[in-house]
């Protein structure tokens, strides 16, 4: 686990797992005649942590390995981010093992941020994009800068809908009685959260 704090992390993951529940039961699912599926949620609310982002990588991974299917390129599009082999124009972050390279030149002087692969890690671990520091300093780890249930939701709302949806109605205007059993269950959704959560620390 790249974290630290592991009551971080247990604090980030009950924050995942009580959107999950919100979107789940959230109104616009029948607005849209639509039922919720567990794996969609989830797949959502990954997709939310590195959407608008582009990396690019030097050093994380053996220079012969194949690009596709290495596990740092297949995370970032699991987690919602573009990739690319060079320093595009649309490359916004370089993930980097150490500092001084040609490809860390390069993106300096494009004005590329570049991060370490502890920051791809904690974003991941967190299911939130950790605040800038300096290269090699471990990030913040969320204690003063919590993760953020409404940005989650509506992040993930705009995954599933797309970006004009109406404001949500909060979880507790929704009466018991309107929580009516999906397939697959709330249940299963949280199993599954769970385990993409745990695969995640591997």
């Amino acid at each position: 686990m790249i974290a630290k704090d592991a009551d971080n992390v247990l604090e980030s993951f009950s924050i995942v797992l009580n959107v999950l529940h919100r979107v789940f039961y959230h109104p616009l699912f029948a607005r849209h005649s639509k039922s919720p599926d567990s794996r969609e949620l989830i797949d959502a609310m990954k997709k939310s942590v590195f959407k608008g982002i582009c990396f690019a990588f030097s050093g994380v991974f053996r220079v012969d390995a194949d690009f596709e299917r290495t596990r740092e390129v297949r995370t970032a599009r699991l987690y919602g981010a573009d990739v690319s082999q060079d320093l595009s124009a649309q490359v916004t972050h370089l993930v980097a093992a150490r500092l001084g390279t040609a490809k860390c030149i390069k993106a300096k002087e494009m004005g590329v941020e570049i991060v370490s692969a502890e920051w791809f890690w904690s974003a991941v671990t967190h299911f939130r994009v950790p605040e800038s520091t300096e290269f090699g300093q471990t990030p913040v780890l969320f204690r003063k800068h919590q993760l953020s249930p409404d940005v989650l939701e509506a992040n993930t709302l705009k995954i599933i809908f797309g970006e004009s949806f109406a404001r949500k109605r909060p979880l507790s205007e929704i009466s018991l009685s309107e929580e009516k059993p999906h397939s697959p269950t709330l249940a299963q959704a949280l199993d599954e959260a769970f385990d993409s959560f745990s695969d995640s620390q591997e």
